[in-house]
C-alpha cells in the first residue's frame, strides 16, 4: 500500500518523496491538517481550534455518534455528524448538532457551515434552521452534495 521509493515518485527536492497510502491514517491526517491550519492562519488569523463531540454507549463507552468541526475566523466548518443506525430516531443527532452550535457560540463564533449528500440529512439540517447555499451536482456516484449555513445566536 505504501511506496516510499523516490524512484517511484520523484520530486524537485532530492530529500522529499511522494508516498501513496490508501489507508486513512489519523496521525498523518492530523499532520496535514495542522500544517494547513498554520498556513491559513497567516491569512485568516489564529484559529480557535476544533470541536469534537461524542455520543457514547455505557458502560463500555463505545462511540455510537459524533460531530466534528474546525473553527476558522468566526465560523465553524463541520466535517462530520453521524449517529449509528441503532441509535437514530431518538433525538441524538439533534443533541449533537445543538451542542456543537452551543460550543461554537460560546467560543464567539457566529456561523456554522456543513454539507450533506442527497441521500443524507438535508431535511434534518433544514429543520434545525440551516439554509442551502450551494450544490455540487453529481458530486460522487451520481449524488448531489449540498452545502448549508446557519447564523448562530450568542448565549
Amino acid at each position: 500500500m505504501t511506496d516510499p521509493s523516490p524512484a517511484a515518485a520523484p520530486t524537485a527536492d532530492p530529500d522529499l518523496v511522494l508516498e501513496v497510502d490508501r489507508r486513512y491514517l489519523v496521525s498523518e491526517l492530523n499532520a496535514v491538517q495542522e500544517g494547513l491550519r498554520r498556513y491559513n492562519e497567516r491569512f485568516l488569523g489564529e484559529s480557535p481550534g476544533r470541536i469534537s463531540i461524542y455520543l457514547r454507549r455505557l458502560p463500555g463507552r463505545e462511540i455510537v455518534g459524533g460531530a466534528f468541526g474546525f473553527m476558522v475566523g468566526r465560523e465553524v466548518f463541520v466535517n462530520w455528524v453521524w449517529v449509528d443506525d441503532a441509535a437514530r430516531g431518538r433525538g441524538h443527532g439533534s443533541r449533537l448538532l445543538t451542542r456543537l452550535e452551543g460550543e461554537a457560540a460560546a467560543a464567539g463564533l457566529t456561523r456554522v457551515t456543513l454539507s450533506t449528500f442527497a441521500f443524507g440529512a438535508a431535511a434534518f439540517y433544514e429543520r434545525h434552521g440551516y439554509r442551502a447555499i450551494g450544490t455540487i451536482p453529481d458530486c460522487i456516484a451520481g449524488f448531489d452534495k449540498t452545502y448549508y449555513r446557519k447564523d448562530l445566536v450568542r448565549p
